[in-house]
């Protein structure tokens, strides 16, 4: 099935991400992940099941292999992942796999006649110097897949500040 997805969307997915459910076991998962982490607090705005909302995230990034990997771990405000079952022993659990695309709206209508939408926000602020030097933020649109496939599918479309 990811191999329909890559075509239907016209690339490979390009991240694997978990979700954590506090920062201590986010911690836990980057030390037995190991690597190099780069950590980012992020504040978004948008939708969650349709409706308005906020949420903050503390995000780690690794960087170090063929494909991204991400720890999340959510803080505040109404989200995706607080809809996922974690279940009584699991500290982190996989969230998604994501593709950074050109065009998060076109490739998200590529995947609603298959996955609704459970998640569609805006960045508003980073706390990462990288992204704040850059003046970028970053749309997300994610698919409700886990029924179906186990994991849940991020489109990742990159916001360039003009200037």
């Amino acid at each position: 099935m990811i191999d329909n997805i890559n075509k239907l969307i016209g690339k490979p997915f390009d991240q694997i991400a978990f979700a954590c459910k506090n920062r201590s076991h986010q911690a836990l998962a980057a030390s037995v992940m190991g690597g190099e982490w780069v950590e980012d607090e992020v504040l978004a705005e948008g939708f969650v099941h349709g409706k308005a909302s906020m949420n903050r995230a503390h995000l780690m990034f690794n960087y170090d292999g063929p494909v991204e990997h991400e720890l999340l771990c959510y803080l505040s405000g109404d989200n995706w992942v607080s809809y996922i079952d974690f279940g009584e022993d699991e500290r982190f659990v996989l969230s998604h796999l994501g593709w950074h695309v050109e065009d998060a709206d076109k490739a998200s209508e590529l995947l609603l006649p298959m996955f609704k939408v459970a998640q569609e926000v805006v960045t508003l602020s980073h706390t990462n110097p990288y992204l704040i030097e850059q003046r970028r933020t970053y749309r997300y649109i994610i698919h409700d897949s886990r029924a179906s496939l186990g994991f849940d599918i991020k489109l990742i479309e990159r916001i360039q500040a003009d200037g």
